[in-house]
């Protein structure tokens, strides 16, 4: 993060170590995100495998109908 000095030079308003923090914050939320994304889906294949209707999968498991029947067609 940025600011401006009352000279109008920029100075910035996080030490190198916060940036660190901040973006290690970032990659861990991201990849916990990419987690449960890959865990919705491994929940959907078994659902599709059961026969449980797409419209149901879809409710539960918050991924689109487009998307399961892309999954479907693959299995």
């Amino acid at each position: 993060m940025f600011r401006f000095n009352e000279d109008g030079t920029i100075t910035n308003l996080m030490t190198p170590e916060d940036e660190r923090v901040l973006m290690e914050g970032i990659i861990e939320r991201n990849a916990y995100e990419d987690g449960a994304k890959d865990n919705a889906k491994n929940i959907a294949i078994s659902m599709i495998k059961e026969n449980i209707p797409l419209e149901t999968i879809s409710k539960v498991t918050k991924i689109s109908l487009k998307e399961l029947r892309k999954l479907n067609k693959a299995l």
